[in-house]
């Protein structure tokens, strides 16, 4: 009975300490994520992925970065279709000679041997099935940039009667003084304010507009296996008022812009740019979002105000999202301490896969 309740004690001791030792880590996280200078070179690092049992499924876990908080579990077949498309990505890969008639183990053997100067990270995505693929064309051919739409935009729901609301009182004179600050500041910084998007020229490091961290990895809607990709990690303007997210081809490889330009992906291209597939892993305040969607590869001088970067827009990304955005200003008037370099808070508490299933954060 004794020995019971020591073993109790100690197991109790030893998830106390586990609980601290986490507490210190995420206390750690926090500090590093504050002391970057701008959310500009705020970057995410590479995601480490652990190879699970039998599910089959992507089970992220609460985490403000991407570093080793996801497990995917695949075939090994498509592990190492991942781990050649990766392998195949790298300058620095040397041959390697086998016999014809080998074994699995053998060949894996002479790979491992020809990789022992060669370790790099890479991230492992779920292989898209023929039916996400088919529902990805689906969403492409809805979202080409010059096709017109048959309405602005849709409604969300909503039981109020904004017609019978009461009116505010007239503002107060000191009040108009504020909003007339506010205009000139605008108008100094936007003298034309011409362009009918709600992503006004701003740098990132001024504060107006809230980004996330991403890592985008590129494919044409019809690629095949040994078709070319393309891996992005950068800051995303995240712009609700953008109808699908953008992408300016200027920050892509010239190789694979080059493969963009091929016929295959007439389909999905328009006077303004053309249509990708993507499998994207997006860092919000409280969770990193790893689903697939579709985007637009679009010239800087066809972004809105000619910015050469990505903008996470509605279409198949933010759409799927349920978020909450605390901008700074709220978040200090509640007592907590936030640095001006840093606009606030985006928080995910669900989203929707392809397969139309909900997952709560």
């Amino acid at each position: 009975m004794k020995d019971n309740k020591r073993r109790k004690l100690h197991g109790a001791a030893a998830i106390t300490v586990e609980k601290k030792r986490r507490r210190q880590a995420e206390l750690q996280q926090i500090k590093e994520t504050t002391a970057r200078k701008t959310p500009e070179n705020a970057r995410i690092p590479t995601e480490a992925f652990r190879m699970d049992s039998d599910q089959t499924k992507v089970t992220p876990t609460k985490a403000s970065t991407m570093d080793d908080k996801t497990s995917v579990t695949l075939p090994p077949q498509d592990l190492l279709h991942v781990l050649a498309t990766a392998i195949n990505r790298s300058p620095n890969v040397s041959k390697t000679t086998i016999p014809f008639r080998t074994t699995f183990r053998e060949a894996i053997k002479v790979v491992e041997a020809s990789l022992e100067n060669l370790d790099e990270e890479f991230l492992v995505f779920r292989p898209g099935s023929a039916k996400h693929r088919r529902r990805l064309r689906e969403e492409a051919q809805k979202v080409r940039p010059s096709d017109p739409p048959e309405r602005v935009g849709l409604p969300v729901i909503s039981h109020v009667d904004i017609r019978s609301a009461p009116r505010l009182p007239p503002p107060s004179e000191a009040t108009r003084e504020v909003l007339r600050d506010m205009a000139r500041k605008i108008a100094k910084e936007d003298a034309e304010f011409t362009q009918p998007f709600m992503l006004l020229e701003a740098h990132l490091v001024d504060g107006h507009i809230p980004t996330v961290d991403g890592i985008f990895r590129l494919m044409g809607l019809d690629a095949e296996a040994e078709d070319a990709t393309c891996e992005v990690e950068h800051a995303m303007i995240f712009d609700t008022g953008a109808s699908y997210t953008t992408i300016a081809e200027e920050i892509l490889p010239e190789n694979f812009r080059e493969y963009l330009r091929n016929p295959v992906h007439d389909p999905y291209r328009s006077a303004n740019g053309v249509v990708c597939q993507v499998e994207a892993s997006v860092a919000f305040s409280n969770q990193c979002v790893a689903e697939m969607a579709v985007v637009c590869i679009t010239p800087a001088s066809h972004m809105p105000n000619g910015y050469t970067g990505i903008i996470f827009g509605q279409s198949s990304c933010i759409n799927r999202l349920n978020v909450q955005l605390t901008p700074r200003s709220v978040i200090v008037a509640k007592d907590r301490e936030v640095p001006e370099e840093f606009w606030g808070e985006i928080t995910v508490t669900e989203y929707v896969d392809m397969d139309g299933d909900i997952h709560a954060v």
